[in-house]
């Protein structure tokens, strides 16, 4: 083979291989951005429910439930008979309930703990435990469930209870009991135990004085035990503050349908209400701090409309879902955070109760004609849509809906808030302040550089500015966390005067240069007028750090104090400006390096031409270097924004990781990458929060396509447009 062959050969297999590895990339990214897609289709895909064949035999039921897997069902009948069956409907458990006696159950109601409150025609109330004693037979679990009952109390002589609610926790039993004779009382119950093993129950019941002219009609207890709500036939909700000693009542509120309040329930936590009326409104209220710092009852939520009377609520004992029923047979499926109906059923005929599973994956509702009903229930994510992550959502004690982020808290019964509006926001801020700090310092370092400075110097700034690129990220945040960030804090006052002092300095320094013999000038080479500025500069910074205790003391007590007192700006250690600093000394190097070698590009003949035609240094360098450039530059600083937006160890670092809305220097904030960072290793694989952190991911992702692109195309047209020089 010639030599013209072999190079033709050579330049072939270059071309494929270039080509080949550019498809590769393409196809890697291509492959990325569908791995973080399917990452995150499941959020959007809608609850599922299926029909449940169920056999099983229980006269009237009034009480139903599963146990964690839905293998064992557990039963209580009016007639006070516990049952337990196996998901295939073979009995478990046949059993009264001895405590009951003669008394009937009337009604029934579940404690997030898994304790069920039971109440009876003779206005008893008894508390019920079920246990599917579950345990291990080689690889396969096998129940030997039972139901423990805790002791029963009578809360009034006459009467049978029509509605009850109540809380239960290790010395702390609270019952609330609405009676057929339009009375309200409540049952106390404190348990204390001995260090010898000893347990004293001491019951008390409280009478709740209802006001005139009203009829109340649903009770329900919030879960700090501290509080009862009364609905009333008129559409009022009363609030009664509890204590040891007996009720107060602290509340008057007014629904805005005037139509009896029918049902009355909680979430999970205890803390929002859930409301029903007799025409079918469906709301959610909780307390809020008002304008004043009281807490004043809310509606935060409504939902669509059921189509008869509302008979009863159930909550999740996982998140903040809810089943609620009508006079129809309906039962409707919410979720009280996005204010959203997430499923429907018909369960045919009126409905006595309904529970969800306590994995919130079925459902489970007795019939007025005793028949029992179930159906799976899938849905993953109801808590994650657009709204609440890209709008603002209306959180618990919260006055208002707002943008937040908080994606765990120190209670499993805690609401999620997952706004990624407060991340994006912190992104964009972080970047902004870097680019506001490196951009400046970089272009016209490069300017001058590329321009004014001698070849000799420039051959010794130059790779020293790019081996300040190397310098990892890990070490400018800790630098910038541990010992930046506490002598900004110090020397904050002179800090801000330092940034009108110095350019003040240069401009000096520049006046007496013009005005200086001529002899003198000739001594400094041009190009080498930093190295002259360079003592000038770190004289007055050092005359500035001696003068900030004097300059501190001219306001009362001190300058971050009158801050605060005086402009209601509360200054963070780790801020906005520490971020901004470090994460410019990270940008610099980059956008000065490829800004200089597109300064440095531009032809030689444009810039001769124009100091030939009388034009000065500076004037060249401004009217036709810089033009002629810009094309490089902006791509440079494309690439800086772009690798100030995906920094994650300076933002961990140097920034309190808070995300907060506000533009203000002093305060932190927290970015996309970091809270990536923060929060997948306590991420559950496939939870909603694992699955959000993977729309931040994609956020980020096409965030940077689109700035690349278009930094791109306005590069093209840059480039189009001074091609002509």
């Amino acid at each position: 083979m010639d030599r013209y062959a072999r190079r033709k050969a050579l330049d072939i297999g270059a071309r494929r291989t270039i080509t080949g590895g550019g498809l590769f990339i393409i196809a890697s990214i291509l492959a990325m951005l569908a791995f973080l897609v399917f990452e995150t289709l499941p959020l959007w895909r809608g609850p599922r429910t299926e029909p449940q064949e169920l056999t099983l035999e229980l006269s009237r039921p009034v009480l139903i439930d599963s146990n964690e897997y839905r293998e064992v069902l557990f039963g209580v009948s009016a007639n006070g008979h516990a049952r337990a069956w196996s998901s295939d409907g073979t009995s478990l458990i046949d059993e009264p309930l001895a405590a009951l006696g003669n008394e009937h159950v009337t009604v029934a109601t579940r404690t997030e703990n898994g304790i069920w409150w039971l109440g009876t025609d003779n206005a008893s109330v008894l508390p019920v435990q079920f246990d599917d004693g579950g345990y291990f037979e080689g690889s396969e679990r096998r129940y030997r469930p039972s139901v423990e009952e805790l002791g029963i109390a009578h809360v009034d002589s006459v009467g049978s209870i029509v509605e009850i609610s109540g809380i239960a926790d290790d010395d702390l039993m609270l019952c609330a009991t609405l009676l057929s004779d339009d009375s309200v009382r409540i049952l106390r119950r404190e348990i204390e135990e001995s260090l010898l093993g000893g347990r004293t129950v001491t019951d008390r019941v409280f009478s709740v004085p209802l006001p005139g002219g009203v009829r109340p009609t649903a009770v329900s207890l919030l879960g700090d035990g501290r509080t009862l709500y009364v609905g009333t036939n008129v559409g009022s909700l009363l609030e009664w503050a509890l204590s040891e000693d007996g009720v107060e009542q602290t509340g008057n509120y007014q629904t805005e349908a005037s139509a009896p309040v029918t049902s009355l329930g909680t979430l999970l936590g205890g803390s929002s209400l859930v409301v029903g009326n007799e025409t079918g409104d469906l709301n959610i209220w909780f307390r809020a701090p008002t304008e004043s710092g009281d807490l004043r009852l809310i509606r935060a939520h409504e939902f669509e409309n059921l189509e008869g009377e509302i008979l009863g609520s159930s909550p999740s004992l996982r998140n903040r879902s809810f089943l609620v029923w009508d006079a129809t047979g309906r039962i409707d499926v919410c979720f009280g955070t996005t204010s959203q109906t997430r499923a429907r059923l018909d369960a045919g005929s009126e409905i006595v109760t309904a529970v969800l599973s306590p994995k919130s994956d079925g459902i489970l509702a007795v019939l007025k004609d005793g028949e029992i009903r179930s159906w799976a229930f899938d849905d993953p994510h109801p808590e994650v849509t657009m709204k609440t992550l890209f709008g603002k959502t209306h959180y618990e004690r919260f006055a208002k809906p707002e943008f937040k982020w908080q994606s765990t808290g120190g209670t499993d019964e805690a609401e999620p808030k997952l706004s990624l509006i407060p991340l994006i926001f912190g992104s964009l801020k972080g970047t902004l302040y870097a680019m506001l700090f490196s951009a400046p310092i970089a272009i016209l370092a490069a300017l001058y550089t590329s321009v004014f400075m001698r070849p000799r110097l420039r051959a010794i700034v130059k790779p020293t500015m790019e081996l300040m690129a190397t310098i990892p990220s890990v070490v400018l945040g800790l630098l910038a966390g541990l010992w930046l960030a506490p002598r900004l804090q110090s020397g904050m006052p002179i800090l801000l005067m330092t940034g009108l002092v110095l350019p003040a300095l240069i401009l000096l320094a520049g006046a007496v240069h013009v005005y200086l013999p001529a002899n003198l000038r000739q001594k400094m080479r041009p190009g080498t007028e930093p190295i002259a500025l360079l003592p000038i500069l770190v004289l007055g910074v050092a005359v500035m750090l001696g003068m900030n205790g004097a300059f501190d003391g001219m306001f009362q007590g001190g300058f971050l104090h009158w801050l605060y007192e005086e402009h209601g700006i509360r200054y963070d250690q780790r801020n906005a400006l520490v971020v901004g600093i470090a994460m410019g000394l990270a940008v610099i190097p980059i956008i000065f390096s490829v800004s200089e070698d597109a300064l440095s590009a531009v032809p030689r003949h444009l810039t001769a031409g124009s100091l030939a035609l009388g034009a000065s240094p500076w004037q060249t360098a401004w009217r036709v270097i810089l033009p002629a450039a810009s094309p490089g530059i902006f791509s440079a600083l494309m690439i800086g924004f772009g690798r100030a937006v995906g920094e994650t160890m300076i933002i961990l670092m140097a920034t309190g990781n808070t995300p907060i809305l506000d533009w203000s220097l002093f305060n932190g904030f927290r970015t996309l990458s970091a809270n990536i960072a923060v929060e997948i290793p306590e991420a559950p694989h496939g939870d909603s929060l694992y699955r959000v952190l993977f729309v931040s991911a994609l956020l980020l992702f096409c965030f940077t396509l689109i700035v690349n692109t278009s930094a791109e195309i306005v590069s093209t047209r840059l480039r189009k447009r001074y091609s002509r020089f």
